[in-house]
């Protein structure tokens, strides 16, 4: 049974205006981490250039939030909602107990009293509404009060979604073309088609018409990667919650090959479960650093001769901005599909190597780095997502902007 929350403010007060210059545009994004790290670190890399192209950027994050202080956008946190699992049974709070209409009604008004405080421009969902669907409660009511405010409204969503079948699945997606006729402007997709389109995972892709824009992938590195001798295997986790087995075959592994040259890095995620973390450290063999987390992940990552890693979209874009040689060991379960998916398009384009957490065994980890540490053969994807969407969103709002202008010239020249 759901807990009964009382909430430190059983009402949320309406907050003063926050005033800014007519010129400058403002948005606000909606990002909710239910599982992990990475939607919130693919939607912070997008706001930092956001705000570098001078729009006024405010985060709603909703989630444990790992990352919080980073971004130089303005950070708003509600009330925390994660997955209670790995299958996304339920949604719960940050003690872990299952949230009840109280706590849902309750942060969907703080999200309402946010919006009418930034009286934004735009309004960047991310993932809704082809994902994120348990978070109805707050996105339909924000829907409907963004339109009503004449507010541009917009989806950031991967190249890649989670795979669904069945009649249930056909419907959700009918249910996401209508969404985005009725109420967005335009849906980013954050991939390079020369990978993988965005119709191989939502199959009515076509129906959402010029809606429909590529940005390119979102990765972090734009300068020039240092020209340095590689040395040494990193492994990571991504935020850890489903990392244990990756990280504790790996731990095995360099048992086996971790040497004074070629030392081993296991980074085990903000969320990788105490006990666990602990058993890495204790039985961590000689040349073998655990570590929580790493302040310059990427840069390390450009050091390394080896990465070892699960498949995800932050991952795989550090690994191809990097051009670090790899092995992916891609999450999945029977309703997580999407790292596999990942995984094996990767494998066509690259040489990186691909191995099923039940084959990852030292043996066929060692295999498989002695595979990919000489790869020589990169694609060149568009990997300037972030950038993109900076620019598409800032021309957008600009126009708006320009045309709002005119329009009020014209009515005082009438006057």
């Amino acid at each position: 049974m759901a807990r009964s929350h009382s909430p430190s403010h059983t009402s949320t007060p309406t907050l003063p205006r926050q005033p800014r210059p007519l010129t400058v545009p403002r948005i606000l994004i909606h990002s909710q981490s239910l599982l992990g790290i990475g939607h919130e670190r693919r939607t912070q890399l997008i706001a930092d250039a956001l705000v570098d192209a001078g729009v006024d950027t405010h985060l709603a994050l909703g989630g444990p939030s790992a990352l919080g202080g980073r971004s130089r956008a303005t950070t708003h946190h509600l009330p925390t909602l994660r997955a209670a699992d790995a299958d996304f049974s339920a949604l719960v709070d940050d003690a872990g107990q299952p949230v009840d209409d109280q706590y849902k009604a309750h942060r969907s008004a703080a999200l309402a009293a946010l919006f009418e405080q930034l009286r934004p421009d735009a309004l960047l969902l991310e993932l809704f509404p082809f994902g994120r669907r348990m978070l109805r409660f707050e996105l339909l009511p924000l829907l409907a009060q963004a339109r009503a405010a004449n507010c541009r409204i917009l989806c950031s969503v991967r190249d890649i979604l989670v795979a669904k079948t069945g009649d249930d699945a056909t419907r959700k997606r009918a249910w996401a073309v209508d969404l985005v006729r009725t109420h967005f402007d335009a849906v980013l997709v954050h991939g390079d088609p020369a990978l993988i389109g965005f119709e191989e995972s939502f199959t009515e892709a076509a129906a959402l018409g010029d809606a429909l824009h590529y940005t390119g992938l979102v990765a972090p590195i734009r300068e020039p990667l240092p020209d340095t001798t590689r040395r040494g295997v990193l492994v990571s986790a991504g935020g850890g919650v489903v990392g244990a087995p990756l990280l504790h075959a790996a731990r095995e592994c360099a048992a086996q090959r971790a040497t004074t040259d070629q030392p081993w890095t296991l980074v085990a995620g903000p969320h990788l479960p105490e006990a666990d973390f602990q058993r890495l450290q204790a039985d961590a063999p000689q040349h073998t650093t655990v570590i929580r987390s790493h302040p310059a992940l990427v840069e390390l990552m450009a050091t390394q001769a080896v990465s070892i890693s699960q498949a995800g979209y932050n991952t795989v874009c550090d690994l191809l901005a990097t051009r670090t040689p790899a092995v992916l060991v891609p999450f999945s379960t029977d309703t997580e599909t999407e790292q596999v998916q990942r995984a094996n398009r990767l494998a066509e384009h690259t040489q990186f190597a691909v191995a099923g957490i039940n084959q990852a065994t030292p043996d066929a980890l060692a295999r498989a780095i002695d595979h990919v540490r000489s790869a020589t053969r990169w694609p060149q994807f568009n990997l300037d997502g972030a950038a993109k969407t900076a620019s598409l969103l800032h021309a957008m709002l600009s126009s708006d902007t320009e045309t709002a202008q005119v329009s009020t010239g014209d009515k005082d020249a009438l006057r």
